[in-house]
This record gives C-alpha cells, structure tokens and sequence, in this order.
C-alpha cells in the first residue's frame, strides 16, 4: 500500500485537501469535531502522523490509568521511565486510556502531543493499539499482556519462564516433593509464562513426586473485588482439602497474600507446615509474617531500558527490532524452609 495523501483523505472525509491539511496541522480554521473525524479518518486510512523532527524528543507513556503510578510493581517500572526520560531531556507525556476518554481521545491525545517515541506499559485496548501503530512514532512495550506482533515494536520483560524454574528448582533442592503452583494462568502472559516455566521443572525434575496446579480464573466472589482474579479461593481449599501440599509457588506477591490468608485460616503454619515462594518482591513480602521469600526483578532498571530502546530507534530508525528478557534474582527471606527426605 502506497503513502496516503490529503486527496484521498479529503475524498474519504467529504471535505477539501486544503481542510485537511489544516486539520493535520492542528491549525486555525477547522472545528474541533470535523478535526477529531479527518484525522481518525486519515489514521484508520494508515496516515503516518507528522514527520518526526529533530532535537528534543517527546515520549507518550500510556497506562491503563493513574493508579499505576502506586503501583508496587510498576510504580517503579515508571519511576525508571521517568529517570531515564530526564536524563536523556526527552519530555514525557502520560496518557490513561481507562478513563472518561473515549478510544479516539485517547488516540487523538497521543497524536496532538507530538510523540515520536510511546511506551505501553502492561496492557492496551486492541483499538487503541492498531490505531497508535499507525503513527509516526516508535513503540516500546513493557511486561505487555499478550504477544507482541511484527518486526517493529521493541520490548523488554522478565524473563518469567526461567524465573520459574529456577523456583521449581530451588524448592526440590529444599526435598519439597509435594508442590501446588497457584495463580491463574489465564490474568496476563507473565502468569502463563511463569505457570510454564514451573510445570516443565517438574516434568522434568520431580520424578516420584507430586505437582499440583490451582491456575483457573475465579468465578464471581462477592467477597473480593475485581483485584483477586489473579487467585481462585475456591480451587485452593480444594487444593488444601486433597491435602496440603509442602510448598506452593504463587505467581505474584498478591497471590501469595491470599494464600497466606488461607493457610491461616486452615490452621497451617508457614513455613512450617507449608513453605510459600512468590515473584515480584513488593513491600508485601517485608510485611507478611513470617516475610515472605520471593524472585525479584529489577523493575526501575526495566523502565530504564525501555528508554533505551526508544532512544536507540532516535538514533538509528533501521535498528532491528529487541525483546529485551530481563533477569531476575531470589530473596530468601523466612517462608521456606527444608524437609526431612
């Protein structure tokens, strides 16, 4: 498909190539509303935005909404964002999409900030996505929900997989034999990643033992809110009623709050009854009791390669396209402990 014109943008529109222009300019002479229609018309025709200019960047960071930045996990992704953005004098521009704006807001939000470069933290409408891939802007994503698709999006996570087993690892090592993984597979790509890198440790490594596995998403609970879809209640007592297992991986430190909830009200103790080990290492795990052992990830330094990526596309548009997989590290802390063989 060839580059798209203001004839056939005005043609598509019903209007003139002259009120298109102005209209893609942001200019004098056209209305608020007509503007808003020709250039969601021209973007959903694959216009590319306005030439990308030399001198002081400008960066969009698009968030589901302004909560984020308290985030324990990716209020420090952004933190890194931020640091990075400054040190490099690029201006920053933070854009939510799960707000009072409509798609087309928010796309247009984006396109009249003049970004050359956005970075899409964790999750994004499929419109809004296919939209903002038609502007003249490079894209980074960070820890995204779903696969990235095509040769020109950058992006950087964990590396989820490997982290997991590693876990898997680590509590074989400790003689647990009998292991319940617990998260629902099915929230993001990361629980599934992580749910994987578990299961093929203990295909592989727990010959003669036991692996468990309460992943399934919960039905409606009118005593949690919608921020315990990552934890099934009702799959774990079930769990727990099979059997207690030694140990149980849980996919993120949220998860393995509710899990220390459970154990407690089934009268086990941590970690003496049953160890726990999680992923994320928020301030949670220094406030449960006992603290709670956990893989870390470096999650300022991952906001700050996203910033690379983008800076490195400003200096070379030809440069291919990365997924960057960050390590991660485990911070024993007092909720695993050894069992006898």
């Amino acid at each position: 498909m060839g580059k798209v014109t203001l004839q056939q943008i005005a043609e598509a529109s019903g209007v003139s190539p002259a009120l298109v222009s102005l209209a893609l300019r942001d200019k004098y002479g056209v209305s608020e509303e007509m503007r808003v229609k020709i250039v969601m018309k021209a973007l959903e025709m694959g216009f590319h935005g306005r030439a990308r200019k030399s001198g002081n960047h400008k960066i969009t960071l698009l968030i589901n909404n302004m909560e984020l930045l308290g985030s324990p996990f990716f209020g420090h992704v952004i933190r890194g964002i931020v640091e990075a953005a400054s040190q490099n004098r690029f201006l920053l521009n933070i854009v939510c999409w799960y707000s009072d704006l409509s798609e087309d807001d928010v796309v247009l939000s984006i396109y009249n900030s003049k970004s050359d470069g956005i970075i899409v933290v964790n999750k994004c409408p499929p419109g809004i996505l296919e939209r903002i891939k038609g502007l003249n802007a490079f894209i980074a994503f960070v820890d995204y929900q779903t696969v990235v698709g095509g040769d020109y999006y950058d992006e950087v996570k964990c590396e989820n997989f490997k982290a997991f087993f590693e876990i898997g690892d680590y509590l074989l090592s400790k003689g647990h034999k009998d292991i319940l993984f617990v998260g629902n597979k099915d929230y993001a790509l990361s629980f599934l990643e992580r749910y994987e890198g578990f299961k093929t440790c203990m295909e592989r490594r727990n010959a003669g033992g036991r692996a468990r596995y309460a992943v399934s998403a919960p039905y409606y609970d009118r005593e949690v809110n919608e921020d315990y879809i990552v934890f099934n209640r009702e799959e774990f007592r079930r769990a727990l009623a099979e059997g207690a297992p030694t140990a149980v991986a849980c996919a993120n430190d949220t998860v393995a709050g509710f899990v220390y909830g459970e154990l407690e009200r089934a009268g086990l103790k941590i970690p003496a009854d049953v160890s726990v080990v999680s992923f994320d290492n928020t301030s949670l795990c220094e406030k449960l009791q006992p603290r709670l052992t956990c893989v870390a990830a470096p999650y300022v330094e991952i906001g700050r390669i996203a910033v690379d990526l983008l800076r490195e596309k400003f200096q070379n548009p030809k440069t291919v396209k990365k997924t960057i997989m960050v390590s991660t590290r485990l911070v024993e802390r007092e909720s695993v402990r050894a069992v006898a063989e």
